[in-house]
């Protein structure tokens, strides 16, 4: 201790006065905003707006579906599949063919794969591909296709 302390009766601080600290942040005291919540709501708002235009509006609705020509396979049946897969989900350019369209275009005999062409904004064409029969198996009065797998499909 020096000399001057020990007169004094030793180092004391003073409570008023307080020293500055290197990470102090008194000198940019920043104000509240009030108005934070502005900017989420906004953005929500545009994403909701988004979604309808692009999910919802009749804008991207399926006006018409063309569907390949097919030699074995029936189009009543392919029609009748293509429109027991339209829903409200199902309905739009950009999510046909996502919803349960699998499972109805597998019912129909005959249909190896498909392929969704998507011509915007509202027209949907399904190219089918076939499964080729190799040749006809006949019992009695019925006939049957044979494909290259050896499943019988269509009569």
């Amino acid at each position: 201790m020096r000399r001057s302390e020990l007169k004094r009766g030793g180092f004391r601080r003073t409570r008023g006065i307080r020293q500055p600290s290197l990470y102090s942040r008194t000198d940019d005291i920043k104000e509240r905003k009030s108005f934070g919540w502005v900017y989420p709501l906004l953005f929500c708002s545009l994403i909701a707006a988004a979604g309808y235009v692009v999910f919802l509006s009749p804008y991207f609705r399926v006006k018409t579906v063309d569907l390949s020509t097919t030699e074995y396979v029936s189009r009543a049946e392919l029609s009748k599949a293509v429109k027991d897969s339209k829903g409200i989900l199902n309905n739009n350019i950009i999510t046909f063919g996502f919803f349960n369209f699998r499972d109805r275009l597998g019912e129909v005999t005959g249909v190896k794969s498909y392929k969704i062409i998507r011509q915007f904004p509202n027209k949907v064409k399904i190219e089918i591909v076939e499964k080729s029969p190799i040749f006809v198996w006949q019992i009695l009065d019925h006939k049957y296709l044979i494909d290259e797998n050896g499943y019988a499909w269509a009569n």
